[in-house]
């Protein structure tokens, strides 16, 4: 049971910084570039989710 929280924390501290990079990022072409590497990411591992 420990690995498995383990592992979510790990996971959860990678989304933590990619909202955290976002937040910081004013709207534009960078911030652009980042979601679409964020959710090309999340599909390769996870399938496909929506981010807002």
């Amino acid at each position: 049971m420990e690995d498995y929280k383990a592992q979510f924390e790990y996971v959860k501290a990678i989304f933590d910084k990619w909202s955290k990079d976002l937040q910081s990022i004013p709207e534009g072409e960078e911030k652009e570039k980042l979601r679409a590497e964020i959710k090309k990411v999340i599909d390769r591992f996870y399938g496909s989710i929506q981010l807002n």
